[in-house]
Parts: structure tokens; C-alpha cells; sequence
């Protein structure tokens, strides 16, 4: 499995650069790289179009691919990064997302290998959540229409797609707090935490 974390943002709600922003020691890039390492063969880091690379922890073997196109979002990134793939199913992962549980990634995986769908997702509050999920390389060609048409939103992935959900209860299980799907805009989003 590939892992594809996107990183393509330029931090304007943040105020700086929250991928540099220390989480428990650590970068919050790094922490989703690491939280995905465990389950991919190998890793892309969606990168934005210009501008300096961010840093990727050195105990992990990354490559970082550079969005096609300057700002337009994280599905354009995903559309480019899985052009990159060599493997046939992907992980993918938000770099603002901090608290992932590699546990509950594995679900996603395990989803992905028994299922016939293009996607799997997480539910939560009966909402399918675009991030994190598992989803087949060969759906690049889908979103290539997609993206062709004018799309940038991300939940595109779980509208325009076959999707299996993983249910709420189940990953919750492993994931009491929902920290999996802790997505950070803000400096606010990290009280508490």
C-alpha cells in the first residue's frame, strides 16, 4: 500500500506553519507520517506547487510530489500524488491531522482488501469523513474527470465514489476520543489536546 499524506496547504487560518508545529515533541507532518509508516511500502507527501519543502522525519523514507497546480486545494494534490503510486491501493492522510491511530488506519486497509469499492471511509455521526481513508490507485482516472470538471472538495471522495464506511462504533473502539479524525485549521484546534 502506498501512503499519501497531503501537505499541500499554505497555513493561512494557522498564521504560520502549522506542519512545523510541535505536537508532543514532534512536527505534526511528522506524526502522520509516522502514524502511516506501520501499513505502506512506501510514502508521498502532496507538496504545494512552490515554496520550500517541508521537513519529513528522518527515519522514514519519503518523497515529497509537488502539486501540479498553485492553491486549489487537497483533491487536486491527491489527484497528483496518486499518479505517483506504484502500488495498487493508498492510504491517504491529512498532514494537519495529528492524532491518527494506526489501528484504526488499519481497519481502513483491511476494509479496502475485502471490499469491491473504490473508497473506504470512516463514519462519524452518520457522516462519511473524506479523511482518513483507503482507496484504489486505479480511481485516480475518476477523479482525473472529476478534477477535468471543476471539482476541488475532498468529500467528492466519498459522493462520486463506491464507498464501504467503517461504522462509527467500530473504530471508536479502538479510537475512544475520535483523535483520528482531528483535523487542524487552527491554533485553536490543538486545546486540550
Amino acid at each position: 500500500m502506498t501512503g499519501i499524506v497531503l501537505a499541500g496547504g499554505t497555513s493561512r487560518r494557522f498564521g504560520r506553519n502549522k506542519l512545523e508545529e510541535p505536537i508532543e515533541g514532534e512536527p505534526m507532518l511528522h506524526r502522520a507520517i509516522h502514524a502511516v509508516a506501520p501499513l505502506c511500502h512506501e510514502i508521498l507527501v502532496s507538496v504545494p506547487f512552490d515554496g520550500d519543502a517541508p521537513s519529513t522525519p528522518e527515519d522514514v523514507a519519503v518523497v515529497l510530489v509537488r502539486d501540479q497546480r498553485p492553491d486549489e486545494g487537497p483533491l487536486i494534490g491527491l489527484w497528483t500524488t496518486l499518479r505517483e503510486a506504484s502500488l495498487p491501493s493508498a492510504l491517504v492522510v491529512g498532514g494537519d491531522m495529528p492524532f491518527l491511530n494506526t489501528e484504526v488506519l488499519r481497519i481502513l486497509t483491511e476494509e479496502l482488501e475485502a471490499a469491491s469499492a473504490s473508497v473506504v471511509a470512516l463514519e462519524d455521526e452518520e457522516v462519511l469523513r473524506p479523511l482518513p481513508c483507503a482507496m484504489r490507485v486505479a480511481a485516480r482516472e475518476d477523479l482525473q474527470r472529476l478534477v477535468a470538471a471543476g471539482e476541488r472538495r475532498l468529500r467528492a471522495l466519498v459522493e462520486g465514489f463506491p464507498v464501504v464506511s467503517v461504522a462509527e462504533a467500530r473504530w471508536r473502539s479502538l479510537d475512544p476520543t475520535g483523535g483520528t479524525l482531528t483535523d487542524v485549521d487552527r491554533p485553536t484546534d490543538l486545546a486540550g489536546s
